[in-house]
């Protein structure tokens, strides 16, 4: 497997003070990372965890610390976030104080910034990342796709309704076609009379960029073909510049029907979500935010991504993350040893192993003799039939 060489990737993770997770240390590869265990290992801890890190979002976070390495070519920068305990304060003082965080490049002109860090800080250190938790289930506001979508736009009219579902949603995909509805609303100028033709035209224009989501949904999924409902209104205010559309909603065609999403299958809703979270329409916005693009890694967690699904879709799910390995790096928990299928004998470093021990969730990766042994037998059994039955998951 061949990932972007100069692009940036996280090298090596340290968590301290956060459910099980009491002290764990792991180093990561660029591209897919595999981290397997059964239950109550830890692995959800863990990926939640970090997301919170990579996000700077430590709410409900007491006493904890975290070091996150990023390896950028040359240089590695250091991201570190903690809370400690503070003598000879009050409880009261303690709850009240906000985590600290500092900022690190080790290029030979050591920078820092200590405080309160935001990601825009990040992005000027060179750290310049999009995290996204793909979670088990499914977000649980997800308009447009489970449920219809209105707002208002106009000249003078900032689409309010967008841009509180993206401070509300917790799906990556929903708040990038909101960012491009968003952008859309930039075509309208002083010699621009909407009328119903040109805002069909304008949403029509958004949602053709979703043609590189159909074909992975084809290739990769039970859905075809995913198109707009037809049936969404257009309501211009008279006298005003504003106009409102409302029911947009998706809707996905399986066996030849077109159904609303709530008519999928709970597996193939799963497959659905997975797959537009992880595919790059944040790539397809053309326009000044997303201008250096190619300069911002995505990182993606993703936790059990076999659950509720048939074990052939899970393989297509499989090889399509591996796929999507090549220019992202991804981090997926699982329990099923059928995910180890999508590497070979030279990607075994991709093996993390998730097991509870005496301090809490423990993660390791393959010793070498344990490589060596799988080694001897991937050419003759897949990879995850001989884990089943082997003793290199202890």
């Amino acid at each position: 497997m061949k990932e972007k060489t100069n692009s940036m990737y996280l090298q090596k993770v340290t968590l301290m003070g956060y459910k099980s997770i009491k002290d764990v240390v792991i180093d990561l590869v660029p591209g897919l990372n595999i981290m397997i265990g059964k239950n109550a290992a830890g692995k959800t801890n863990f990926l939640s965890f970090l997301d919170k890190c990579l996000s700077l979002n430590f709410e409900e976070m007491y006493f904890f610390s975290s070091w996150l390495e990023f390896k950028k070519g040359e240089d590695t920068i250091v991201l570190s976030s903690g809370k400690a305990f503070p003598p000879h304060h009050s409880m009261d003082d303690l709850l009240a104080s906000k985590p600290q965080s500092s900022i690190k490049i080790n290029d030979g002109k050591t920078k820092v910034k200590n405080g309160i860090v935001e990601k825009s800080d990040l992005n000027k250190a060179g750290a310049r990342y999009k995290n996204i938790f793909i979670r088990h289930g499914l977000p649980s506001y997800y308009p447009i796709v489970d449920a219809p979508l209105s707002f208002s736009m106009g000249k003078s009219i900032f689409p309010n309704e967008l841009l509180e579902i993206i401070k509300t949603t917790d799906s990556n995909f929903v708040n990038d076609l909101c960012f491009s509805l968003i952008s859309s609303s930039f075509q309208f100028d002083n010699n621009t009379d909407p009328n119903d033709d040109f805002i069909r035209k304008m949403l029509s224009g958004t949602f053709s960029k979703l043609s590189e989501l159909k074909n992975i949904l084809t290739n990769f999924s039970p859905i075809k073909d995913i198109r707009l409902n037809e049936n969404f209104n257009i309501h211009i205010i008279d006298n005003t510049e504003t106009f409102i559309v409302s029911n947009l909603s998706f809707e996905f065609n399986i066996d030849g029907y077109w159904l609303p999403f709530s008519n999928l299958s709970d597996g193939t809703k799963r497959i659905f979500y997975i797959l537009s979270e992880t595919f790059d329409y944040y790539r397809l916005i053309n326009d000044d935010y997303n201008r250096n693009y190619d300069n911002i890694q995505k990182i993606i967690l993703i936790e059990e991504p076999e659950l509720g699904v048939h074990p052939h879709q899970f393989k297509k799910i499989m090889d399509f993350l591996k796929e999507q390995s090549k220019t992202k790096q991804i981090i997926i928990s699982t329990h099923s040893p059928q995910a180890l299928n999508v590497l070979d004998k030279n990607d075994l470093n991709r093996i993390i192993i998730a097991y509870s021990g005496a301090d809490g969730t423990q993660l390791r990766h393959l010793e070498q003799q344990e490589i060596n042994k799988a080694r001897a037998y991937i050419d003759e059994v897949f990879l995850g039939d001989y884990w089943l039955y082997s003793d290199l998951e202890k």
